[in-house]
């Protein structure tokens, strides 16, 4: 017996796209977000629209610090590894906050400030580097897993680039069983992925442009075979990103949305000489 309410198969399921059909018409949607980013970004604030040129110049840096560009260590080459692991992370993290995949962004981002907080625990420690060098794969899971790495800085007294707050934020948006997809919207309603949400790029973009500048900042540092002085300069090349870090972030994203969504039911109800430039624009309020 058919209870009420419960779900039927209708004729018009099968109009909705399947197959290549489905991927392309969701190829398209992402296009479509990438060119409406873009166009965007200019608009939003003062810091953000700076953020995809200081982006680019960082990962130039670190492409060529990856790659023995200006000399070889002869070494192992773990840490010029990992600056190149950050250099393809950020990139495609870039790549997928523009198409509209914020939370998966996110998920990347914090494999990036991950590398940061151990690249924090390694400098200037040699006995670090060497637990770091002779460990095997599995070794150093065990002994440098986020979690380890952090605990022991806060052990020798010392504070995470991320911490722990921001670190269980990016956690809680794209990895974490049930949480709403892409709920970067007023009303905090999940949402399906390449749909454009202005909130969603600029919190995505604050968070990999502060995790790439903190860890490429410190890692340039550590390439020891490099003069002092020409690390010095890497790093005052890299440093400029974290100048365009708004406040639209992970930690309170929330309280931002929570906060936007009351602006707009006021400025529904109020005259419309009320209503701010904010609450008229297509695009929301600046959010950086």
């Amino acid at each position: 017996m058919e209870h009420r309410g419960a779900p039927t198969y209708r004729p018009e399921d099968e109009t909705f796209l399947e197959g290549k059909q489905y991927l392309d018409a969701r190829k398209a949607l992402e296009s479509a977000t990438e060119i409406l980013s873009l166009e965007t970004l200019p608009k939003i604030g003062e810091k953000l629209p700076k953020a995809l040129a200081a982006l680019g110049d960082a990962l130039s840096i670190a492409e060529r610090a990856s790659s023995c560009w200006w000399g070889c260590s002869q070494g192992s080459h773990s840490i010029e590894y990992m600056l190149g692991g950050i250099v393809s992370t950020a990139l495609a993290s870039t790549r997928i906050l523009l198409t509209g995949f914020y939370d998966e962004s996110l998920t990347l981002t914090r494999s990036i400030a991950e590398r940061g907080n151990l690249f924090h625990l390694l400098r200037g420690r040699p006995e670090e580097i060497a637990r770091w060098e002779a460990a095997s794969e599995n070794g150093r899971w065990q002994e440098f897993s986020p979690v380890k790495v952090r605990l022991r800085l806060e052990e020798l007294g010392d504070t995470p680039p991320t911490q722990q707050d921001r670190y269980k934020a990016l956690s809680g948006r794209g990895i974490h069983p049930g949480a709403k997809p892409q709920a970067f919207n007023p009303q905090q309603r999940a949402a399906s992925a390449g749909i454009f949400q202005p909130v969603g790029m600029a919190v995505a973009l604050n968070e990999l442009a502060r995790a790439v500048a903190l860890a490429l900042g410190i890692g340039v540092f550590l390439l020891t075979h490099l003069p002092l002085d020409m690390r010095k300069e890497l790093q005052r090349r890299v440093l400029p990103l974290a100048e365009t870090v708004g406040g639209a972030t992970i930690v309170d994203v929330d309280e931002f949305l929570t906060r936007h969504h009351s602006q707009q039911a006021y400025a529904a109800g109020a005259p419309h000489s009320q209503q701010t430039s904010d609450t008229q624009s297509p695009h929301g309020p600046p959010t950086d």
